[in-house]
């Protein structure tokens, strides 16, 4: 029961109860005498005021608690928005800052790469570019630190880009070795499958980022 149709039931009970007992003490039926009616609304009225003003009372305490209930929960949803609002300023700021890595990763990976088979004169290392070195060295630091910063959409998407990378690693590798006899002459079939590989993983690794198709 609402407290509107609770204060409703105590008003009916105690006018019944006040009518029943002034006509049973005073009256067997309706007079027809003006002054009986007027005492009568006289004994109504001093009899069920003091009961209306502590029922006025109440409801308006009971108002007072309602207002301050709807208040506090409107307080509650405006702070739970911010919160909420919050949390995803701090989400997209850890996204934007992912995004930001993930970039600067490829064009460092791609930065190393290009230089692979150009190097600066007498850069060289027994007899081999230090730029193909680094390529290698670099190759080996991001499948073991760099990888698991991008998202692959299956465990076979990332061995997919786990093999083509060990590939070029140990293609680079075995040419490093053939390189240390500094009379092997560097071909067009050493340098050509790792510029499409070169090509084909920055790409890939752009369109990864960027929630794209790839095909290797």
């Amino acid at each position: 029961m609402t407290n509107k149709n609770y204060v409703c039931t105590i008003v009916a009970i105690l006018s019944i109860g006040v009518l029943l007992t002034y006509f049973y003490q005073f009256h067997v039926g309706l007079s027809n005498r003006q002054s009986d009616w007027s005492d009568f609304a006289t004994f109504f009225a001093s009899t069920l005021s003091p009961v209306l003003a502590l029922i006025n009372i109440v409801v308006f305490i009971d108002l007072t608690k309602s207002i301050e209930r709807n208040r506090q929960m409107n307080e509650d949803a405006k702070n739970n928005e911010q919160e909420k609002r919050h949390e995803r300023e701090i989400e997209h700021q850890k996204a934007m800052q992912l995004f930001r890595l993930r970039v600067d990763t490829i064009q460092r990976l791609d930065s190393v790469l290009e230089k692979t088979f150009s190097p600066i004169i007498n850069e060289c290392q027994n007899g081999i570019p230090t730029t193909l070195l680094s390529t290698v060295s670099e190759l080996e630091s991001f499948l073991k630190n760099k990888m698991d910063i991008f998202d692959f959409s299956s465990k076979e998407e990332k061995e997919l880009f786990m093999r083509k990378i060990i590939e070029c690693h140990k293609s680079l590798t075995s040419l490093s070795i053939r390189m240390k006899d500094q009379s092997y002459k560097v071909e067009k079939n050493d340098i050509v499958p790792f510029l499409d590989f070169k090509t084909q993983l920055i790409k890939n690794l752009y369109a990864l980022i960027l929630e794209r198709k790839f095909e290797w």
